[in-house]
């Protein structure tokens, strides 16, 4: 056994699962350590996508209607470079989404932390809980490692990672959420023949790299991939073999990506952290780490807490990131990356609690431009309700926190003042469900039969309001922020509704409850959230196997959803399995640091380590 499995003190090296697969591991080499890295960079940002989005429907959709799906762009001479929405529309189709088969969903994450003035023990405390795709076994590992001079570290690392991730040691404790800074930027390349492609100091030829991918029992696939001075070549993946794009426009996509970037020092600064005695130190030690964009939560035994921005983050020549621009030029071509010291930390505030579940970071008015797409901030909303609510708070009420599921959102779309309370009574098992609906505090838990109707109606009140409006299908995700609109008591969302939103938002629930009559019988009030909304725990390999797949399976019914601190992230789709809960929390971790034991930590699923 070799490598940080073995200087952890855990020998265990030949998991069960691999032996049933007939595989064999590779030995450990540090490179595989900085790989994680790099794929946690992939996981934790992917603007590029919203990019290909925006440009496609903004060849569809009136001005007004793409200002309600997205942020307006408001900069000014900000050339466009004339993309096919077609070509698009293809590229779409041959990019994975989740839930494919091989994709991720999105990523997100709670972290906060009171200073000694706020807490209980008289010392601050800190609570984390990242937000992954779940699997079995789960990403987490939990390690502990205390040294005769009195140093310590516990908390959470990964397997194959020689730090830990999340977690504490003698002075100081620290977690991560994703700070949502735009990182990708997506640039238009004019070709200069079948090899090279244009730059401002004229034809370059594409750099060229031969993946070979080998397959048990086939044949080795070679995927060939292309990189522009920006980055690697997104188009090629168009019927995988990049000639429609080239053919009809003469031009191929390019994405840049600030983790892909040289001199990744991300290694050193995670190393730097598990070593900082203090909020000084950690600020430096944020300093370094240069991907992924994180908001780094601190809490210093001395007293001093923080938020601390990490990773690097573009300073465009122009343009705001929000869809693809002309590569060719130089005109929109990252200068560099932001200072550090410019970034919108915050360090002992005087309310003596900081929080982030995603949100924006900084006033939109904040002078470094951080990106325009902001994850809508309920979780924050509720964490900053929960913090507020009593003068000073233990571990046990953090922990407690980070399984609460009420939710602001459910309570603004079915509390007074509401477009819901000004709908007649429905009919029937409507109206069963519409007055389960105005009767429910918003608490998403696996109990009750209204978090199941509320998600069912807000689903298909999506997909009408964005049919109506005219964006294709898969064309776009009907946000809470777009939800809002569409359900605005003042009809505000007319343009998405024909004219009648209240209209709209009957249908949608006479719908979504037809629907689930199907699957949960005529009675809505024996519905039942947990019933549908199951965290499923699978092996990302075994699950595609018949037998191993239910073998190596764990579910549990649970609470929460895409918009509670418990976060239950759905699986979307078709059918019953569309609630399956398939993102969320795989570890809790609240540290306290009155006592160097101070220290809840969970994982789920709580499987063997070496699973």
């Amino acid at each position: 056994c070799r490598g940080p499995a073995r200087r952890a003190g855990r020998p265990r090296c030949g998991p069960p699962a691999r032996g049933r697969a007939g595989a064999r591991a590779a030995g450990w080499r540090p490179e595989h350590s900085l790989l994680w890295g790099k794929v946690m960079g992939l996981w934790l940002s992917g603007n590029w996508r919203s990019e290909l989005d925006r440009a496609r429907l903004a060849a569809i959709l009136p001005p007004e209607r793409l200002r309600d799906l997205w942020p307006e762009d408001r900069s000014a001479g900000d050339p466009r470079a004339a993309l096919d929405p077609g070509t698009l529309g293809r590229l779409a189709e041959a990019l994975p989404r989740f839930p494919g088969i091989g994709t991720l969903p999105a990523s997100a994450s709670n972290a906060w932390t009171v200073d000694a003035s706020r807490s209980a023990s008289g010392a601050p405390l800190l609570a984390s809980d990242p937000h992954l795709g779940f699997q079995a076994p789960i990403l987490w590992y939990l390690a502990r490692i205390d040294l005769p001079d009195g140093r310590m570290l516990a908390g959470a690392t990964s397997p194959g990672v020689p730090f830990l991730v999340i977690g504490r040691n003698a002075r100081l404790a620290w977690g991560f959420t994703t700070t949502q800074s735009d990182t990708q930027d997506v640039f238009v390349e004019r070709l200069a023949g079948p090899d090279a492609y244009e730059t401002p100091e004229g034809p370059r030829p594409f750099q060229v790299t031969e993946e070979t991918i080998r397959v048990r029992g086939g044949d080795p696939v070679v995927l060939r991939v292309r990189e522009t001075r920006h980055g690697p070549v997104l188009s090629d993946l168009e019927g995988m073999t990049g000639e429609g794009m080239a053919q009809e426009s003469g031009t191929v996509l390019a994405v840049a990506m600030a983790n892909l970037a040289p001199a990744d020092t991300a290694a050193a600064g995670l190393q730097a952290l598990n070593e900082a005695g203090s909020l000084a130190e950690a600020r430096a030690a944020a300093a370094l780490i240069t991907s992924p964009s994180q908001n780094l939560m601190v809490a210093d035994a001395a007293g001093p807490i923080g938020m601390l921005l990490t990773g690097r983050t573009p300073v465009r020549r122009a343009g705001d990131g929000t869809r693809p621009v002309p590569g060719w030029d130089g005109s929109h071509d990252w200068l560099g990356w932001v200072p550090f010291d410019a970034l919108p930390h915050a360090v002992s505030p005087p309310g003596g609690a900081l929080a982030n579940a995603n949100n924006r970071v900084a006033p939109a008015d904040f002078p470094v431009f951080l990106g325009r797409d902001w994850i809508a901030d309920w979780r924050f909303q509720r964490i900053r309700a929960l913090l507020a609510a009593q003068p000073r708070h233990d571990a046990a009420d953090f922990a407690a926190m980070q399984r609460d599921t009420l939710s602001p959102f459910a309570q603004a779309l079915t509390g007074p003042g509401s477009l819901l309370r000004g709908l007649p009574p429905q009919p029937g098992a409507t109206g069963t469900a519409q007055a389960l609906l105005l009767g429910w505090d918003g608490d998403i838990a696996a109990d009750r039969p209204q978090p199941l109707i509320f998600n069912a109606w807000l689903r298909r009140l999506g997909r009408l309001a964005l049919a109506a409006g005219g964006v294709p299908e898969g064309g776009a995700a009907a946000t809470s922020g777009f939800l809002q609109r569409v359900l605005a008591p003042d009809n505000a969302g007319a343009a998405w509704c024909a004219g009648d939103c209240p209209a709209l938002a009957a249908r949608a629930l006479a719908e979504a409850v037809t629907e689930l009559q199907a699957s949960e019988g005529p009675d809505p009030a024996a519905w039942r959230w947990g019933h549908r909304h199951v965290a499923r725990f699978e092996h990302p390999l075994f699950r595609f196997l018949p037998g191993l797949g239910a073998l190596t399976r764990l579910e549990a019914a649970t609470g929460g959803d895409e918009w509670t601190v418990s976060r239950g992230g759905l699986r979307g789709g078709e059918g019953p399995e569309a609630w399956s809960h398939v993102h969320g929390a795989g570890l809790r971790l609240v540290a306290d640091l009155a006592d160097p034991d101070g220290l809840l930590a969970s994982r789920s699923p709580q499987c063997a380590e070496s699973g």
